[in-house]
């Protein structure tokens, strides 16, 4: 069965249990099933109780009811629930994860790679005719994966980081670490690499992009912790 028919085929099985679940309430005939599915176990004929009424009927009881129709209310809730998760899943529409919004990783891909660099030895130094350090040489080596040349921008971290979120960058690096004061207005991807300060702290280093491009995260932290611990 396909993935569209086999959604079909939930869809109508859980709306149609629904179905029967609400038709207690309203005295819906007992061995009622859905049409090439199982009878309904849950179905039955509608609870009697109390006294005689004139005539010769039986009055139904109220408390019961209230009970009966609350609990059907529920189950029919949880059964389309659960129906729009299988059809969604069977239609693919959560294979969209993780994605791009502004698709960064598409763009740069055999083209350019536009980096920002604030000077911190021995991660990034600009005091050279070219840009050269630790990080310097892993985003050289990452934009080769992706067939791409390195655009190099220096500047303060406050500059770079407003770049970034205006998408005038891809990624800021500069020894960022885990605990850096921009973490709320960029992407991080997870400490590649960890060094201890003249004060003995354990600084965990990262890497920044921009926010939300969450494909191009994956792919540069997946090359980070292959690769960043070994330069």
């Amino acid at each position: 069965m396909s993935s569209s028919s086999a959604a079909a085929h939930a869809w109508a099985l859980a709306a149609c249990t629904a179905s029967l679940a609400s038709s207690e309430v309203i005295g819906h005939v007992e061995g009622s099933s859905c049409q090439g599915f199982p009878p309904s176990s849950g179905s039955s004929a509608p609870t009697t109780g109390g006294g005689a009424t004139r005539g010769g009927s039986v009055r139904d009881n109220p408390p019961e009811r209230v009970y009966r129709h609350g609990m059907s209310l529920i189950i029919r809730k949880l059964i389309i629930g659960l129906g729009v998760v299988l059809v969604l899943v069977a239609t693919g529409c959560a294979a969209s994860y993780p994605a791009d919004p502004h698709k960064t990783l598409e763009r740069v891909t055999g083209s350019v790679l536009r980096v920002g660099i604030s000077h911190n030895e021995p991660f990034v130094s600009v005091a050279g005719p070219a840009p050269s350090g630790r990080e310097v040489a892993l985003v050289e080596d990452y934009a080769s994966t992706l067939d791409a040349e390195v655009e190099w921008t220096a500047d303060g971290e406050e500059e770079l980081v407003d770049q970034l979120e205006h998408g005038d960058l891809d990624m800021v690096i500069g020894g960022l670490t885990d605990r850096t004061p921009w973490k709320q207005k960029v992407g991080l991807t997870r400490p590649y690499t960890q060094t201890v300060d003249e004060f003995g702290q354990t600084e965990k280093h990262v890497m920044a992009v921009r926010k939300g491009e969450n494909a191009f995260l994956l792919d540069l932290d997946e090359f980070l912790q292959t690769r960043g611990g070994q330069q």
